[in-house]
């Protein structure tokens, strides 16, 4: 039992960082309904960006945050207003369809250039704290996951606030839900798409640096992350920030108890199965009755 609940303790600390992972997924694809296939390559650059910050400038790994979550962010606001809102216009009802395309042309780009400037080889940064932890009674809460966790929970609340309580998060609801009706009320959907799209990105630099202190990176890391980060938009709802929440929590549960009680294959055949079984039996996500709007 004690093996089990240690298990659900890992779970929920990994669980946290991965909903943070999922929104800047469920964020742009919520809003514009076009999906980012660069978001796994997306937090690989902000994980590299971590990275360098660390071992070139001797920050601490969550200091980073405040490197990797603004530039991200300026990032995500150039490509959406200079390329990809242009891409939706143009491309009318096949807006999707060019993104996606676009975003997976970016994602080998980034890979590819990461490859080239810092090589292949698997790279970790260097925490002073790494192996430190926290004893809960009988248990162990390593401090880095720990760390990651609260402020990756934190974050997603602090977002769902904005979302809800802002006047630029009401406009952000607004958009997504009906754009036509929301440029008569004098929204620029534009800006709104730029401003979603930008969060995004930001939401994966954070998660970059919430990773890094205990995950080593290689050019080709974002695939893993992407495939999970979709799973856990599909089961929690597209653009629903206590889903993604929610299913990160589940995702990272099964992943870390079935992967101590059997193995981390098992594990992984579990979590895609959770997607086939959310897809067959509620398609818009456990969480879609409570919609975000």
């Amino acid at each position: 039992m004690q093996f089990f609940l240690q298990a659900v303790l890992d779970g929920i600390l990994l669980g946290g960082v991965y909903a943070t992972l999922a929104l800047g997924i469920s964020l742009a694809y919520g809003i514009m309904d076009v999906i980012n296939w660069a978001a796994g390559e997306t937090l690989m650059l902000g994980m590299y960006l971590a990275f360098v910050l660390i071992s070139s400038f001797g920050m601490d790994p969550y200091a980073t945050i405040f490197v990797t979550f603004p530039v991200m962010f300026a990032l995500g606001f150039f490509m959406q207003k200079f390329m990809l809102n242009g891409i939706m216009v143009r491309s009318g009802h096949f807006a999707g369809h060019n993104v996606l395309l676009f975003t997976a042309g970016f994602s080998y780009i980034a890979s590819s250039l990461i490859s080239i400037f810092f090589g292949t080889l698997t790279k970790s940064a260097v925490v002073p704290y790494a192996n430190s932890s926290i004893s809960f009674g009988n248990f162990v809460a390593p401090l880095t996951k720990l760390v990651s966790c609260i402020i990756a929970v934190g974050a997603t609340l602090i977002l769902f606030l904005f979302i809800h309580r802002s006047e630029i998060g009401r406009a952000i609801r607004a958009t997504s839900q009906d754009r036509d009706t929301a440029k008569l009320m004098g929204i620029n959907s534009n800006l709104m798409f730029c401003i979603g799209f930008a969060l995004s990105f930001a939401l994966l630099g954070l998660t970059a640096s919430l990773l890094i202190p205990y995950f080593p990176i290689t050019p080709y890391i974002g695939a893993t992350f992407s495939f999970k980060a979709f799973i856990i938009v599909v089961v929690g709802g597209k653009g629903n920030i206590m889903g993604a929440l929610t299913g990160g929590m589940f995702v990272g549960l099964v992943e870390k108890v079935f992967g101590s009680m059997v193995n981390d294959s098992f594990a992984q055949i579990l979590v895609f199965c959770l997607l086939i079984l959310v897809l067959l039996v509620r398609p818009d996500g456990l969480l879609s009755g409570r919609h975000e709007g």
